[in-house]
């Protein structure tokens, strides 16, 4: 629910990212990875709130889980940092208001 991919005649594809909760708002397209931002609660049946990254054909799930808090309302990244925005105070136990960075990976 929420996300799916179609290639350029318009098909579906069979990526599946399963996103559960609420809807997705923000995608952020990097060649190793789709990051995702709304108010959902888990992507393929994993827990992660507001905020996570899949694999961009397959849409399964990634390991990285910065755990923000509350929504992200702007994503975005420069080589292996990703930017956020949003009304978030914390990313995972760091204090981080509304504005903070994360790894990629």
């Amino acid at each position: 629910m929420y996300l799916a991919a179609f290639d350029a005649t318009g098909a579906v594809t069979a990526f599946d990212a399963n996103v559960s909760g609420a809807p997705v708002y923000k995608l952020l397209a990097a060649e190793d990875a789709l990051h995702i931002a709304g108010e959902f609660t888990a992507v393929g049946g994993v827990l992660r709130d507001f905020l996570a990254s899949v694999d961009p054909v397959s849409g399964a799930v990634s390991s990285w889980e910065p755990r923000p808090n509350n929504v992200i309302k702007a994503i975005a990244r420069s080589g292996n940092t990703v930017y956020l925005a949003g009304f978030f105070t914390t990313l995972g136990t760091t204090p981080r208001y509304r504005l903070g960075a994360v790894d990629a990976v």
